[in-house]
């Protein structure tokens, strides 16, 4: 909860003036079961701040909080995907 409350604290300073000035395309992924930043609420927050056109997401079912640490095949396949 401390880390949610950061982050969320974070989307009303400084990140969404670096996210408005990103023009790359992002893809935002992130597991289902992450506690610290709960997926849906992240990737809503960015989201807004970031072109749609180049906006991508992508939630992961079963993937916790550290998705190259537990789950770090499953991560390389969404990145080579992509990328490709």
């Amino acid at each position: 909860r401390q880390r949610w409350a950061e982050f969320k604290e974070l989307c009303k300073g400084q990140l969404p003036k670096i996210l408005e000035n990103v023009t790359c395309p992002v893809v935002f992924f992130s597991g289902d079961r992450d506690t610290v930043y709960p997926a849906y609420e992240s990737g809503r927050i960015i989201q807004k701040v970031v072109d749609t056109a180049n906006y991508e997401c992508e939630i992961v079912e079963g993937l916790h909080h550290n998705p190259t640490l537990f789950h770090s095949e499953q991560t390389a396949h969404i990145i080579a995907e992509y990328l490709s």
